[in-house]
């Protein structure tokens, strides 16, 4: 393995340093170059489901054997050079144990000095971008750089590494996800077919995207992270119908807000959101095909029931009025906490993943006495007294529907239904119209 160039490049990239001994944050992009196996337009096989399978085997043997035999190449940081050779043999050590996935982040510990008014441990989200066609076929018979006497086994792939740092206080981590799509925001600038055809043809382009890759790199920790601070503060206590827009999944439509701010509110809905938690812990129950069908009609009814319609969040001269207020207990509490909270970033996110898992464990509880409900009819009473005094029952009985439309069993849909029908007679449940004073 080198750290240098090992293999013939096709294209050269100026490096770019933007060194600051004032920032925090940093950031390093690498190109990875990988000499990845795989036979071009190989004959030998039957068919082409045989072929496509025998391919897909081989590809994965044999490259998890080619984690060695690769090189990185700084694109641009504004990491002095000194610390940029540590991080990249830090890099490079990662990534030769083949436990880096294209597409998902990594955060690890670094024990190096990045500038002399940095502290250390820092953190490091490391993350490798690979474009890869829909065709694995495709993959080895359009590989672009072949490697010596190798030719016809072996084919030289271009990727790239990202890397953002900054203090060693769990917020990397927390931030992961946000981090992950802020890295696939990068592949259209990256796209090595077209930076190909511009750094032969127009020397003034390539510098002109270098610039634009070097900009939304520097704006990382900005744009990935502290859009949650300026949420809240700019929402005020309109925070928790926002929230309660974001438990509920309910769709949201923005108006009059600038394309910056627009950005922060669909971040911080997708933050709040439970949709990911919600299908990870009902992924294990799948409802046969048969068992679906049967419990369409009835869960259809109970959907329709109580539909969920849009709100609409109008931004005028700075202030955020939604037309419609619903809100439930559970989410002015959330609100409050964190108004209430330092505005950190990673302090926000914490209090953030806290009442989300206070969420998840109350749909779990919901769940077993909706089970315990389809034998016992005082655990039917039980969980109406659960959805009525939880102080956000209105938010776990919709998650319930919708969880239930396609898992679980038709005696579950019906305890559903039974509930339903007994919280309409008795008024709903308690999601309130508040209005802000």
């Amino acid at each position: 393995m080198n750290e240098s160039d090992s293999f013939p490049k096709k294209t050269t990239f100026d490096v770019k340093r933007n060194i600051s001994q004032e920032i925090d944050n940093f950031f390093a992009l690498y190109t990875y170059h990988a000499n990845r196996l795989g036979k071009r337009g190989s004959t030998d096989v039957g068919t082409k489901s045989s072929h496509t399978e025998s391919t897909v085997a081989d590809l994965l043997t044999k490259e998890a054997k080619a984690n060695s035999d690769f090189s990185l190449s700084v694109v641009t940081t504004n990491i002095a050079v000194e610390s940029e050779t540590e991080l990249r043999q830090f890099i490079a050590k990662k990534l030769g144990k083949g436990t880096v996935f294209s597409g998902t982040g990594n955060v690890a510990k670094l024990n190096f000095i990045i500038t002399e008014a940095t502290e250390t441990p820092l953190d490091c989200y490391f993350c490798l971008l690979r474009q890869l066609p829909d065709d694995l076929e495709q993959l080895v018979g359009d590989a672009d750089v072949f490697n010596g006497d190798d030719e016809k086994d072996s084919y030289y792939s271009q990727e790239y590494v990202v890397c953002f740092i900054s203090k060693a206080n769990g917020g990397l981590d927390l931030f992961r996800p946000d981090l992950d799509r802020y890295c696939e925001g990068l592949l259209p600038l990256l796209d090595s077919h077209r930076l190909y055809d511009v750094i032969q043809e127009d020397l003034m382009k390539l510098k002109e995207v270098s610039k634009r890759v070097t900009d939304y790199l520097a704006r990382w920790h900005d744009d990935a992270l502290q859009y949650i601070c300026r949420c809240v503060a700019r929402i005020g206590q309109s925070l928790q119908y926002l929230i309660y827009v974001a438990l509920s999944d309910t769709q949201m439509q923005i108006q009059g807000a600038d394309e910056n701010f627009a950005s922060d509110l669909k971040k911080f809905q997708e933050c709040c959101s439970l949709s990911e938690l919600m299908a990870a812990s009902s992924s294990d129950t799948k409802s046969s095909q048969s068992d679906l069908e049967s419990l369409s009609a009835d869960m259809s009814k109970i959907l329709s029931s109580n539909p969920i319609p849009d709100v609409i969040l109008e931004v005028r001269e700075n202030k955020c009025t939604f037309n419609k207020t619903d809100c439930t207990k559970f989410c002015s509490e959330f609100a409050q906490s964190l108004l209430n909270c330092e505005q950190s970033a990673v302090l926000l996110r914490q209090r953030v993943e806290s009442y989300k898992l206070k969420v998840i464990q109350d749909m779990n509880s919901l769940k077993r006495l909706i089970q315990q409900a389809e034998n016992d009819h005082y655990a039917l009473y039980r969980a109406y007294i659960f959805l009525n005094e939880n102080g956000n029952g209105a938010i776990l009985l919709q998650h319930a529907k919708l969880e239930y439309q396609t898992d679980n069993t038709q005696d579950a849909c019906k305890v559903l239904l039974v509930l339903e029908e007994y919280i309409n007679e008795t008024g709903g449940l308690n999601v309130v119209a508040v209005s802000v004073t």
